[in-house]
């Protein structure tokens, strides 16, 4: 007969990480600090959201490539932001200690970018993919009703050829 076999050690550690929703400690490489993340809130994701979206805005008023690079310019810090939004993780200390934190991280710590992505890492495992992938989703369809909504409503107010007396052309 075949030997059942188990799961190891490390596997039903993980699982059991996930379940009991036990926050991951990630050591900043470089340097002596550690932050630990658990999983997302609800709060952090719209924060992240409100970033990119700021950053999107930016981007799309440059007009040429001079712009867009000094547009670029100004978010240097984009993922570090992001980084520091996902470690404070809650709605209270996004609103009281982000704008210090970032700073804190930036221009004391002075944190490069791949020092940032190890912290982007870790941040992948605590995502809950199904309730960001709906909520995408669901702003999105909520975009498209509004957008067929206006699109009837202009096109219903829009005089018809036939209406003006005219012959089509």
């Amino acid at each position: 007969m075949a030997e059942d076999k188990q799961p190891s050690l490390a596997a039903r550690q993980a699982v059991m990480s996930i379940m009991n929703d036990t926050p991951t400690t990630i050591t900043i490489p470089g340097t002596r600090h550690k932050v630990r993340l658990g999983f997302l809130r609800d709060c952090t994701v719209d924060k992240v959201t409100h970033l990119l979206l700021e950053r999107e805005e930016r981007e799309e008023l440059a007009e040429s490539g001079d712009e867009l690079m000094r547009s670029a310019a100004k978010h240097p810090y984009l993922n570090l932001k992001i980084a520091v939004c996902y470690v404070l993780n809650d709605y209270w200390k996004l609103k009281l200690w982000y704008p210090l934190v970032w700073r804190w991280w930036a221009y004391v710590w002075r944190l490069n970018e791949a020092q940032v992505a190890a912290v982007l890492e870790g941040i992948k495992k605590k995502t809950n993919l199904y309730l960001t992938w709906y909520s995408m989703n669901l702003a999105c369809c909520a975009d498209m009703r509004v957008d067929l909504k206006t699109m009837a409503t202009r096109s219903q107010s829009r005089p018809t050829p036939k209406s003006e007396g005219g012959q089509p052309s």
